[in-house]
């Protein structure tokens, strides 16, 4: 962790005096192999814990095979850890639900539906009539600007306009949490600069119900460009090494020296992996 008064230290302010919205508590998970006889459980990550403050995009970064996007699945409720909980607002989370909503690496748009329709398909577990349905899914396509792509097929729209769609389906549920496991890893470089630049004014948009985000990533710049904080994961099994808080203006530019000097941090925590005994 780093000593207080160095860049990455965490201030005592009201983020830390205030209730966290989502928070993984001392997380353990093993995998074990029954079709092999005799085989071990796999450790692969203990002790973890995460919180996530109201209005924050925290960032999860660490090597190949960390447990990153796992542990993102645990915060999802999508897989029980052996050890540990998770929280949200104070209650402890279960099963999966509607007010946690995971976005993939892949852009997931069912292509014989229009973009109106592939939203609505976030409201199909609600009782409301189609009308209504057509009405959220309209609404919330306008808010990350598709408004006038509404009848648009996947195959006519851009990679980061699938997105988009994907990203609006999620706000349709009306989440408190959005997570996101490299949200942007397949979109051109173009796109992919675009969807970085606009994302936390989509996400944070007062019309949307999200408390807050996580970002799983493997690009560093990209975490400097968009976390408040990140949790950088190492280690075998992996555990959180270091809780780095991003203090720079937004919009951030990769060029400039105090953006660099964070992406070097962060490159020096995931450079001293740590073995627990």
């Amino acid at each position: 962790m780093p000593n207080p008064g160095t860049a990455g230290a965490l201030p005592t302010d009201s983020l830390e005096v205030n209730r966290a919205v989502i928070e993984l508590d001392c997380i353990r998970l093993s995998y074990s192999y029954p079709a092999i006889k005799g085989s071990p459980a796999k450790p692969v990550f203990q002790n973890v814990g995460i919180k996530v403050y109201k209005n924050e995009l925290v960032a999860i970064v660490g090597p190949t095979g960390a447990g990153k996007s796992t542990l993102l699945r645990c915060l999802g409720g999508f897989i029980r850890a052996n050890e540990g909980h998770v929280y949200l607002h104070g209650q402890e989370v279960l099963r999966p639900s509607s007010k946690l909503v995971l976005i993939h690496q892949s852009i997931a748009t069912f292509p014989w539906m229009t973009a109106l329709d592939n939203v609505k398909l976030a409201l199909t577990c609600k009782k409301i009539d189609e009308g209504e349905a057509a009405r959220i899914a309209g609404e919330t396509l306008d808010r990350v600007g598709l408004g006038s792509n509404k009848s648009s097929y996947p195959k006519e729209l851009s990679g980061g306009m699938r997105q988009k769609v994907a990203i609006a389906r999620a706000f349709a549920a009306s989440p408190s949490i959005l997570l996101m496991d490299e949200p942007f890893v397949h979109l051109d470089e173009i796109s992919a600069t675009e969807m970085r630049r606009e994302i936390h004014s989509l996400v944070f948009n007062p019309e949307n119900t999200l408390d807050g985000v996580v970002l799983v990533s493997h690009n560093l710049n990209e975490v400097v460009e968009l976390a408040d904080r990140v949790y950088v994961m190492n280690g075998s099994p992996a555990t959180v090494v270091d809780e780095f808080r991003i203090d720079l203006p937004r919009p951030r530019a990769w060029r400039d020296s105090s953006f660099l000097l964070d992406v070097d941090h962060l490159l020096n925590d995931l450079g001293t992996p740590k073995t627990q005994s």
